[in-house]
């Protein structure tokens, strides 16, 4: 009816949108502020850090030495 001239309807559209605004921009603030909100991860001390980059490391160079193993075991 808007589209055909009522003003009324044109009104009143226009008032469904900024509801419809205001709902998407409480829905986006909401979900920001939930995130926001969640608790922070555990966090680990600098030994236990250390210690899993120690065994990072050692994973790794053992990884690294089966591969060099393997292709000197091919020559």
């Amino acid at each position: 009816m808007a589209e055909k001239g009522n003003i009324g309807a044109f009104k009143e559209f226009g008032r469904l949108l900024e509801r419809n605004d205001r709902m998407e921009a409480e829905r986006e603030f909401g979900a920001s502020s939930k995130s926001e909100k969640q608790p922070p991860a555990e966090r680990l001390g600098k030994k236990v850090i250390d210690e899993q980059r120690a065994l990072d490391a050692d994973a790794e160079l053992m990884a690294e030495l089966e591969q060099e193993a393997i292709q000197h075991a091919r020559h």
